[in-house]
């Protein structure tokens, strides 16, 4: 098993071959399954996930797909790799989706409105048929 972070460089390496101008790469440390990367480009951000095991994002990536054919606010994937050449690890690289995180936020925020939309969006999650899925 593999559990070590990539370097931001390595990082930067394997984002060269997504985007022609990369502003920077920097770890995002608040998760705790994957490691994260914000990677911002002339373009836009992006997120950069590498999985810290010998597994594969296979499974994230489609049920990512699946979620956003229904129109659930979850990141697009832009890219994925069973197993990433520079880091021997799985990597999936994701855009942006807009606004704040709740924890970042002052009291601006209507949470009410917030778990509305939640639900909503749980809801939607909650329609997947998932026959055929253990």
């Amino acid at each position: 098993m593999n559990n070590k972070r990539p370097e931001c460089g390595v990082v930067k390496a394997v984002a060269e071959k997504y985007f022609a101008q990369i502003i920077s790469v920097e770890p995002v440390r608040k998760g705790t399954s994957t490691y994260v990367y914000r990677v911002k480009t002339s373009s836009g951000t992006y997120y950069m996930r590498f999985l810290p095991e010998e597994a594969s994002f296979a499974t994230e990536v489609l049920v990512h797909s699946a979620l956003c054919a229904i129109g659930v606010k979850v990141p697009q994937v832009i890219e994925f790799e069973h197993k990433n050449e520079e880091t021997g690890l799985s990597v999936m690289l994701v855009d942006e989706i807009p606004g704040i995180c709740i924890e970042d936020s002052s009291s601006q925020i209507n949470f009410k409105d917030t778990l509305r939309e939640a639900g909503r969006q749980l809801a939607k999650i909650h329609s997947v048929p998932v026959d055929g899925f253990g």
